[in-house]
């Protein structure tokens, strides 16, 4: 994973600007504390005046110096994600080796009196439950903006994107349907609106989870995170499931087999982001999803306490102008074309056991990776 930037340390960061503000909110009640009645002394009344003033004016300076240490490690953290709409001003060319330490896919607000400042929200990645969201007017572009987040901060080859959109057709994706082309990262090189075909990929990507939990999560690891550190030379990748208002198309067993992703896909490494309505959740077919779903969907990310003094709002990034986002996917698809016929296979030999086997009962050596990473050999004999 990339730590070039902890967001621990912005986290803590934010925190001491609300601490600032708590600490002087007691400073300036323990002076007034001190001063009874409702008519002072004027000697009285002015040095009551003075000390608070003395507490507001080191409160300024100190919030003013805080604040400005948080813009700096706002800039570190915008280099390495960009605001999705100066998306299209990044380079391409800049290789990604590596999956992200966090993911940015919105903005977080914070007001007491007069401060009113968004700051950016990045989020641990891998994420660390599934994503619900209320069908809304703006449920397609905040989906939108996950996908572009992903695509941009994950290495090339290394995410996988199955999505199901049946009552729009596939329109959910607005501007990013061209990325359909690129099969690395949408192996069915098209949106599902199917019931059958929804249910299958479903089922398949259960299967996928219970593979990677028998087969890969052994030795000591237990996530597709552990694995991953542990394998730096043959990483799992990640995977999205999209289900767009999808879910009144599911039967009784792809509703059970999807509650078992939502609960136990992500340490897998399999994501499911579902956009829902209320009412396709009454349906007996959907009774294991009726409280599962809501739940998830009022799961947020988890703040400092501190922030508490604040009042706080999440906001969804803007995404960037149309033209400029087509020239981004334009530029994307170019250069996954280049990286597809240039794989570094060194690390597939480095370790692999051809090496100490006995070739009389044939000869097996590996040639690349299936859709999972995992080594394919050719064999003979």
């Amino acid at each position: 994973m990339n730590n070039d930037f902890s967001i621990n340390t912005y986290f803590k960061g934010l925190s001491r600007l609300a601490t600032l503000i708590q600490n002087s909110i007691k400073d300036e009640g323990n002076i007034r504390s001190q001063y009874h009645g409702d008519k002072l002394k004027e000697t009285l009344y002015l040095e009551e005046k003075e000390r608070i003033s003395k507490v507001r004016q080191k409160f300024n300076d100190d919030f003013t110096k805080q604040w400005s240490y948080i813009v700096e490690l706002r800039k570190q953290l915008r280099k390495l994600q960009p605001k999705l709409s100066k998306l299209c001003e990044t380079d391409l060319s800049q290789e990604i080796d590596d999956f992200p330490a966090f993911m940015i896919f919105s903005k977080l607000r914070l007001q007491k009196d007069n401060f009113n400042k968004t700051v950016a929200l990045p989020q641990k990645f891998p994420l660390q439950h599934s994503i619900c969201i209320k069908v809304s007017k703006h449920s397609e572009e905040l989906i939108q903006g996950m996908i572009l987040r992903m695509v941009a901060a994950i290495p090339f080859g290394k995410l996988n994107i199955f999505a199901a959109d049946p009552r729009n057709g596939g329109s959910s994706l607005g501007e990013l349907r061209p990325l359909l082309k690129e099969k690395s990262i949408f192996p069915q090189e098209a949106v599902l609106t199917k019931p059958q075909e929804i249910a299958h990929t479903i089922s398949q990507l259960r299967d996928l989870m219970d593979s990677r939990t028998q087969r890969e999560f052994t030795s000591g690891c237990d996530t597709w995170e552990e694995y991953n550190k542990q394998h730096p030379d043959q990483q799992l990748t990640y995977t999205v499931l999209l289900l767009n208002d999808a879910l009144s198309q599911l039967s009784g067993d792809a509703s059970w087999q999807l509650a078992r992703l939502i609960e136990r896909g992500p340490a897998a490494g399999i994501i499911p982001i579902i956009t829902y309505n209320e009412d396709d959740l009454q349906d007996n077919a959907r009774k294991e999803l009726r409280n599962l779903v809501p739940n998830h969907a009022k799961k947020q990310p988890i703040l400092p306490p501190e922030l508490k003094i604040f009042s706080t709002a999440i906001e969804q990034e803007e995404l960037p102008p149309n033209e400029l986002l087509r020239t981004w996917i334009n530029n994307t698809l170019e250069q996954a074309a280049k990286k597809r016929t240039c794989v570094e296979i060194t690390g597939l030999w480095k370790d692999a056991p051809m090496y100490g086997a006995v070739s009389a009962a044939g000869i097996s050596a590996p040639i690349g990776w299936d859709s999972d990473r995992r080594p394919v050999d050719f064999k003979l004999g």
